[in-house]
């Protein structure tokens, strides 16, 4: 994590949680994410609310009414301070669930089976904001990852949002290996495929074609040691005039029905399944 503070930092009351206070647990079959915990702002509003309350009783003189409820609000701000709100991956359940924990107590309040879970996307923005306090420009850094779920739905599971000066800007390179490693332990414990979008600093698929080579690479790599596939090469990529290259050994084919070797293609065809679905097909780009 870089060492400089955004300019937005403003403790308790900043929404964003930085990447390196994100997870909160990391076990074999389980992982738990930190969330943003608005009941936290409900507290220090009661806590101040106990406060004027005591300044005011003191003032016009004590009575055990105002008294009780300076008393009843410090309390309630106090449970309010020691709630958390976390988001848990279960592998053994195979659940995401959005997790409040309130007077000891853990009330779910979404959640979602691993199956419904299609993908999960990390994504970056970045735009030019003007100076709060100052005509000093600084840059907005937004990260994102969230999930497509099967009906066309998404969530967002981890959101950040900061404004740098630009003669101080954070490591970007350093960030975005911080947030990879989030992402990539969301599609871990979920077994689902990690999109990182164009924006996204680094080596991401920036076309279809490159996103259907990972699915590729992930499903060789599960194949067992005694699959003849493993011993075979199967890449995707995009040729510089436009057209589509799928190379098997050595060996470019420019059509998917060019590829005599049945498991191979069978294998690159549920890539494509995988990816958008059995009933769409894709003539643009020469798969089918």
């Amino acid at each position: 994590m870089p060492k400089h503070s955004p300019v937005s930092q403003c403790g308790m009351f900043n929404p964003f949680i930085p990447p390196d206070q994100i997870i909160l647990e990391d076990t074999p079959g389980r992982l738990v994410l930190a969330r943003p915990n608005r009941l936290r702002l409900f507290g220090l509003l009661a806590l101040g609310l106990a406060l004027v309350t005591l300044l005011v009783t003191a003032y016009v003189g004590l009575s055990l009414g105002p008294v009780m409820l300076a008393v009843f609000y410090l309390g309630t701000g106090l449970l309010f301070l020691n709630t958390r709100s976390t988001i848990v991956f279960d592998q053994s359940h195979q659940q995401l669930y959005f997790v409040t924990n309130f007077l000891g107590l853990e009330r779910h309040t979404r959640f979602a089976p691993f199956q419904q879970i299609d993908k999960v996307y990390l994504d970056y923005e970045e735009q030019p904001q003007p100076g709060t306090f100052s005509a000093q420009e600084q840059l907005q850094r937004r990260w994102y990852i969230y999930l497509s779920l099967n009906g066309g739905e998404t969530q967002t599971l981890v959101q950040n949002r900061a404004n740098h000066h630009l003669e101080a800007l954070p490591n970007l390179s350093k960030e975005t290996r911080a947030w990879e490693s989030i992402a990539q332990k969301i599609c871990d414990i979920t077994g689902k495929l990690l999109v990182r979008m164009p924006t996204v600093p680094g080596h991401a698929p920036r076309t279809f074609v490159e996103v259907i080579d990972q699915i590729v690479q992930r499903r060789l790599a599960s194949l067992p040691a005694e699959d003849p596939l493993r011993q075979q090469t199967i890449r995707l990529r995009s040729h510089p005039s436009g057209n589509l290259e799928i190379v098997v050994t050595g060996v470019t084919y420019g059509r998917l029905d060019e590829i005599a070797d049945e498991p191979a293609r069978n294998l690159i065809q549920a890539a494509i399944d995988e990816w958008r679905g059995p009933e769409q097909n894709l003539p643009q780009l020469g798969l089918e």
